[in-house]
């Protein structure tokens, strides 16, 4: 089962003694950075990991090294499906997984934070049953915004699309879709400490 497999035996004492302690990954990670979050605990970072680094493109290295050495990310265009602007801590993950953290006792803080969606290989159908799924259960209730980044490999793209689009709507917060994170060679790097602007539809992390 992957990581999930792997939180119950963390021990959660030790990692305490280390708040600095970076934790980076995407995808099947979410559930180790959710659950970090909610402990409160080492520092999560959504991003490429050493076995996706080869990969990816040189713009995703450049920004990289920008989020770690503290400087200004952005201005990146977006595309506007619920206007508004927004500001925040980010929340970043792979929306099954994070449909999965949010049956646990783990569950991730999502109180005004800008979360950034992504997922791979699923039908269109699945995204739906997950989304759905969340918002009936309160997941975007309080959330500041929504940012959808790549949806990689879903079938049929063209009614995944109408459907965010439309859901987007249904969630009434600021929401956006474009930002390059996921399984994709462009993925960019979100620091789950360091707030998130978006104004005009644009963002920056300054």
């Amino acid at each position: 089962e992957g990581t999930f497999d792997l939180l119950e035996h963390l021990d959660w004492s030790r990692l305490k003694e280390r708040p600095e302690l970076i934790v980076m990954g995407y995808s099947d990670v979410t559930l180790l950075l959710c659950a970090l979050q909610n402990k409160k605990m080492g520092h999560p970072v959504a991003g490429p990991m050493c076995g996706s680094m080869t990969g990816v493109t040189q713009a995703s290295i450049d920004e990289m090294k920008k989020v770690f050495h503290f400087e200004t990310v952005g201005p990146i265009r977006l595309t506007t499906l619920v206007p508004g602007n927004v500001k925040g801590l980010p929340l970043v993950g792979h929306l099954e997984r994070l449909r999965r953290n949010w049956n646990t006792e783990l569950r991730a803080d999502v109180k005004d934070r800008v979360v950034f969606l992504e997922c791979v290989n699923k039908k269109t159908e699945q995204i739906k049953e997950f989304m759905n799924e969340l918002y009936d259960k309160g997941f975007f209730k309080e959330v500041a915004g929504v940012v959808f980044c790549h949806f990689t490999g879903i079938e049929p793209a063209k009614e995944l699309h109408e459907f965010l689009d439309k859901f987007a709507k249904k969630i009434g917060k600021p929401a956006y879709k474009g930002f390059p994170f996921g399984h994709d060679a462009q993925c960019f790097t979100i620091d789950f400490a360091r707030p998130v602007v978006i104004e005009n539809g644009e963002l920056k992390i300054p």
